[in-house]
């Protein structure tokens, strides 16, 4: 893993060294360019190209200049020879007048206000404004006469693609709350699924869709998942459009991406095109904050996704079903502005609630957005604004969640009027179900 790792960093190193140019350019602008490389290993790059010095920095008051110390020659790289039948176009590419109308931005800001608050729990990133025309615009070029589209952790887009079309569409979703707001925005021919796609799928799902869309989380486990379920639910000569991470994601991203190419071989998709830095995501509350932790304030959208598209060209080769991994089962309580999450772990402890942090911090902050570290593990208590907590008490704490519930209005005092509860059990509730000046809150895709 060591290797991976610094393997990985000489990598990132390189692709800097073809970034940056002597004139400089802020952290927020690399990142923009480093293919979605997790910000806090970014800055610590930096940080050793800078030791190294293969970098300056100009550091001023609340923002720092890097540029290179000197002309370096970057290694020449072979352009990768394209996959046969596959489609290389530019990311920035025109869409259609009415995709830049007033209605259409109209139409997708009224679905971004509707949203509730993201949550890592669902890994949830809402797409940019500008992304959806994007997206519209690249589903209506693939689209047969009246297609039945399914929309797999991808809501928002099912709900502003819904009024864009006569076709029936279909949104899956494991977040209920979310879908509930979405379907109160989607067209007619909307049908909502409440359903955890690591499930097997019912009858009524199975190679019933002429086109499905798919925005997974992007861990390992979760990418396969939708991608089986994905293929299981196209019908024969299907389109799968589906993002895949930059491979700059993490260190295993690159090898991941290869190992779903051979699984779309074994599922019968054959691809066809792809689309780099494709999709923008906005800065939800809980990144925003895990970022600041690390001294790192993320301004405005940096996260891209690189968007596969596959025909279904045959069945699956063998007869047994690809397995998938099962995921964690969540509660969940909705506050207004902020829901708590509660892991299902299949008891319900007597006694005293208590809520205990896990990150050794009594202001319970996950520093953190990935859901592979042992603190994440750790969590059965998780707010949409990055809190985490270890539990106890689990059924009176789940009384005092519903209590709360019913009284968001005027939930500070309702907390100090609680009583039975410890006074550490006050606090904590308190930071958990506090306001954040996190930025870009009120959006982020449910993948």
């Amino acid at each position: 893993m060591a290797a991976e790792i610094e393997n990985f960093r000489e990598r990132l190193i390189r692709c800097l060294l073809r970034v940056l140019d002597e004139r400089g350019e802020l952290f927020q602008s690399i990142l923009a360019k480093s293919q979605n490389c997790d910000p806090a290993f970014l800055m610590d790059v930096l940080h050793e190209m800078e030791a190294r010095r293969l970098v300056c920095a100009a550091r001023e008051s609340s923002s720092t200049e890097y540029r290179l110390a000197r002309r370096i020659e970057a290694p020449a790289r072979t352009p990768p020879v394209p996959h046969k039948g596959v489609e290389r176009r530019d990311s920035d590419h025109d869409c259609q007048d009415v995709l830049g109308s007033n209605y259409f931005q109209k139409l997708v800001r009224t679905v971004l206000r509707s949203l509730p608050e993201p949550s890592l729990v669902y890994s949830q990133w809402w797409f940019s404004e500008p992304t959806y025309s994007k997206l519209v615009h690249l589903l209506l070029g693939l689209q047969k006469k009246n297609p039945h589209v399914a929309f797999l952790g991808s809501s928002t887009l099912g709900a502003v693609f819904s009024q864009c079309v006569a076709s029936p569409v279909t949104i899956i979703d494991v977040d209920d709350v979310l879908l509930e707001r979405v379907g109160a925005c989607a067209g007619r021919a909307t049908q909502t699924i409440h359903r955890d796609i690591s499930d097997p799928l019912d009858a009524s799902l199975k190679a019933q869709f002429d086109v499905v869309v798919a925005d997974p989380p992007w861990s390992s486990s979760n990418l396969r998942t939708f991608f089986v379920r994905s293929a299981e639910m196209l019908s024969l000569n299907g389109t799968l459009v589906i993002s895949f991470p930059p491979v700059f994601t993490r260190p295993s991203a690159a090898a991941d991406r290869k190992d779903l190419r051979r699984l779309g071989d074994l599922l019968g998709l054959s691809l066809t095109m792809r689309l780099t830095g494709f999709t923008e995501y906005d800065v939800p509350a809980f990144e925003y904050n895990a970022y600041k932790e690390h001294g790192i304030e993320l301004k405005g959208p940096w996260r891209k996704g690189d968007i596969f598209v596959f025909r279904k060209q045959s069945k699956p080769t063998g007869n047994d079903e690809v397995p998938v991994e099962a995921i964690w089962k969540w509660d969940q309580y909705d506050y207004g502005t902020v829901r708590l999450f509660l892991k299902k772990n299949g008891s319900m402890q007597q006694g005293l609630a208590r809520i205990i942090p896990v990150s050794g911090k009594n202001d319970f902050v996950y520093d953190s957005t990935s859901s592979r570290t042992q603190l994440w593990k750790q969590a059965c208590l998780v707010s949409t604004r990055n809190h985490v907590a270890d539990i106890s008490g689990t059924k009176q704490l789940v009384t005092i969640l519903r209590e709360l519930r019913s009284k968001t209005a005027d939930l500070s005092n309702t907390l100090e009027c609680l009583s039975d509860i410890s006074p550490d059990t006050r606090m904590a509730l308190s930071v958990l179900l506090s306001k954040s000046d996190g930025k870009n809150s009120e959006r982020a895709e449910s993948r």
